[in-house]
């Protein structure tokens, strides 16, 4: 609701990161691997911020077990 697409962040980040599509910041979590911080330090509105913590880390998919 706060990004203005101002485009900052789309400067600042790894080429195809970070878009500006229908008047938001939009980020291609394909690519989150490229992420540094700076890419969010100028949001001149903080509607785009840099989150740390395990619930980020990538976790593997797993199979549902079946009994017979």
């Amino acid at each position: 609701v706060a990004c203005t697409a101002c485009g900052k962040c789309v400067q600042d980040a790894a080429p195809g990161l970070i878009s500006v599509s229908s008047g938001v910041a939009v980020v291609d979590y394909e690519r989150i691997t490229l992420a540094e911080e700076r890419a969010v330090e100028r949001c001149p509105t903080g509607a785009i911020v840099w989150l740390t913590g395990a619930q980020f880390a990538r976790v593997p998919a797993t199979v549902g077990s079946e009994s017979a």
